[in-house]
């Protein structure tokens, strides 16, 4: 990659300048859990029994349903990144890695998650051997406030918090919120700290003693470090890595580049509205100078 290339990747919150490859960016997040048959799957279910809190069994087995990992349709179908699993007690989830804040996560989550519940086959209609659904968000941003932890779920309850239904769980995990983490004594770790750590610190040289008492203290944790350092140290896989980010890269310039255009557009309206040109500027975040311009033609 070009410096400049890694300075666009920094901008998306994507770490380029550690040995190994950040595990946040969504292509080797899912790499990690699915790349190898037997390190990958010991690494996916340590994840989820550790995420999980809501789950009232835990995982011995899963298959992941989508273990490719297309980069050259990576504009055009993104949620491809995600993993989608089946326990071995035939319960769902599906586990996404969202790096660059989306101010619609919250509503896809609802969404996502009631599509894998509903999409479940009955039989005569017989509603009761519906299997429980589980959405994991890994945030690389805070999606809740700071009354929350890091890692919180959801499921339907009343306003006095008693439960109608937990057929249908959403976990976050906001790796933001985990920089207190990196003080605690190893052994006082548990698995899902652990995890958090891991995603959030893992490409990181100054971490890299807090990663390997980690890796020691959680088998899971070890197995997903090697197969990140596998990625990392890889030719074949530094190349798909870097086709994808190159494709992340261009995607948000893209939507940046529209818009930006949608806002010149507001502008232009108001502008017509003979609204104050401060009050646009305000409005569409555009620049004073930029709404002159505008003006001007």
């Amino acid at each position: 990659m070009t410096q400049e290339e890694k300075i666009k990747a920094q901008e998306l919150g994507i770490n380029t300048s550690g040995d190994l490859l950040d595990p946040r960016f969504d292509y080797v997040f899912k790499r990690i859990f699915t790349a190898h048959e037997k390190e990958s799957k010991i690494a996916l279910i340590d994840f989820l029994n550790s995420v999980l809190t809501g789950k009232k069994h835990t995982i011995v087995d899963l298959t992941v349903l989508n273990t490719e990992v297309p980069v050259e349709t990576y504009k055009r179908k993104k949620s491809r990144f995600d993993i989608r699993v089946v326990f071995d007690n035939d319960e769902f989830a599906l586990v996404e890695m969202e790096l660059n804040k989306k101010d619609d996560f919250a509503k896809r989550s609802l969404h996502n998650i009631s599509r894998m519940y509903s999409s479940q086959s009955i039989n005569r209609l017989d509603y009761r051997n519906l299997k429980r659904c589980y959405m994991i968000g890994v945030m690389g941003y805070n999606i809740l406030d700071d009354s929350f932890g890091y890692l919180n779920t959801f499921s339907f309850r009343d306003e006095n918090g008693r439960e109608l239904s937990d057929d249908m769980q959403v976990t976050y995990i906001e790796l933001e919120k985990t920089a207190y983490l990196l003080e605690k004594l190893s052994e006082e770790l548990t698995n899902a700290e652990c995890w958090a750590l891991f995603l959030r610190y893992a490409s990181y040289n100054d971490k890299r003693q807090v990663m390997e008492k980690i890796a020691e203290k959680n088998r899971g944790v070890s197995m997903a470090a090697n197969v990140l350092k596998y990625m990392s140290q890889s030719e074949v896989e530094r190349m798909a890595y870097e086709d994808a980010l190159l494709a992340e890269i261009d995607h948000e310039a893209e939507m940046d580049y529209k818009l930006k255009e949608q806002k010149k557009e507001i502008a232009l309206r108001m502008l017509k509205r003979g609204t104050p040109i401060a009050y646009i500027s305000e409005d569409t975040e555009l620049t004073i100078k930029e709404i002159e311009e505008l003006q001007a033609k």
